[in-house]
Order: C-alpha cells, then sequence, then structure tokens
C-alpha cells in the first residue's frame, strides 16, 4: 500500500542517520572533541536518551497518536540537527554545545522508529508478520546505504554528518508527505 510503502520508505531514510551516526561516532568523539578515553560513556548517554525517548513514546502514544508523535518528532530532527549545524559553524567544535542537541535529535529516533513501523505494517493485517521482515530487510538496506553515504564525508567536524542529519530529515519528511497526500499530523 502506499502507507505500507511511503514508512517503510521514509523509515529507511531517516535511520540513514542512525547508521551514520554508529559508523562515525568513534570519530566524532575522539577526533574531533578528544574524548577517547570516556567515549563509551559519550556513546551510552547518547543511547540512554534514545531508550528514554523509547519509553516515553509507549506511554504517550495511544493518548496522542502515532501519527502527531511521529510528524512532530520529524520536525524537531530536522530543526535540532540543523541548529547544531548553525551553532558549530558559528562557535566552533563545542562539545558543551553539540552534546545535548545531538541527545535530543537522536533521542527523536525513539519517536520516530516504533511508530513508522507501526503505520507501515497497520493497513497489512494477516500478513503483517511477513510484511514486518520485508519491512525490516528494505529498510535497513536503505539505511546502510544513506548511513555509508553520510559517515564518509567525515572530515575531522561534525558538519557534514550533521548537515547528512538534516538531508536525510528532510527527505524523509518529503517521503511522509507524499504517503499522507500532505496531511501531516492526524489523529486517524
Amino acid at each position: 500500500t502506499r502507507v505500507t510503502f511511503g514508512y517503510m520508505a521514509a523509515s529507511g531514510v531517516i535511520f540513514g542517520a542512525l547508521f551514520a551516526f554508529v559508523a562515525s561516532s568513534e570519530q566524532i568523539f575522539t577526533d574531533v572533541f578528544d574524548k577517547e578515553e570516556t567515549f563509551a560513556l559519550w556513546f551510552a548517554g547518547v543511547a540512554a536518551c534514545l531508550a528514554v525517548a523509547n519509553f516515553t513514546n509507549s506511554r504517550i502514544v495511544e493518548r496522542v497518536g502515532m501519527r502527531r508523535i511521529s510528524h512532530t518528532v520529524m520536525f524537531a530532527f530536522i530543526a535540532l540537527s540543523a541548529l547544531n549545524v548553525v551553532l558549530m559553524q558559528i562557535f566552533g567544535q563545542q562539545l558543551w554545545i553539540f552534546y545535548p542537541l545531538f541527545c535530543l535529535t537522536f533521542a527523536c529516533f525513539g519517536m520516530m522508529g516504533a511508530n513508522f513501523s507501526a503505520l507501515a505494517l497497520e493497513p497489512l493485517g494477516k500478513i503483517a508478520g511477513t510484511a514486518s521482515a520485508a519491512y525490516g530487510f528494505a529498510t535497513s538496506t536503505v539505511a546502510s546505504g544513506f548511513g555509508f553515504l553520510v559517515a564518509s564525508q567525515f572530515n575531522g567536524t561534525v558538519i557534514p554528518v550533521m548537515m547528512g542529519f538534516v538531508g536525510l530529515g528532510v527527505l524523509s519528511l518529503f517521503l511522509i508527505l507524499w504517503t499522507e497526500k500532505g496531511e501531516l499530523f492526524s489523529s486517524r
């Protein structure tokens, strides 16, 4: 269905940003911010933000709705990524600026992933199990390609990775707009 294909494509694209971070995180924390000794702690902090967002999503999704949450968070993802780019351009590579914004950006995955998946599989009813396997394969394949593309642009700063986040966010947003025929934030 249009909804299944659209959310599957949007999920594959946006999760390219997650793959890009996983691929470039050691370079970011070691080469850019000189945190080689404490890299695991910084990485764990980002993962903790994702876990908190996942839990929060599970508590509010029935009241607020999958579409409203995921569409709102998509805009937040793009805005936070763009803000990080701007601030890194203005103030230079400052961990105290980058890290809190990045944790918030990364937390967005916790409110997009499960909702995108559920929205994609919702129209499939009895074949949702089989569709889930195909969804996982397709989104992982697309995400790994985009993740490689973004991570390979690393140039000793966080700018290319965060610009990649913005670009992938915008592309994913366009896919959602196409999927929803321009109607975002609905509660249906």
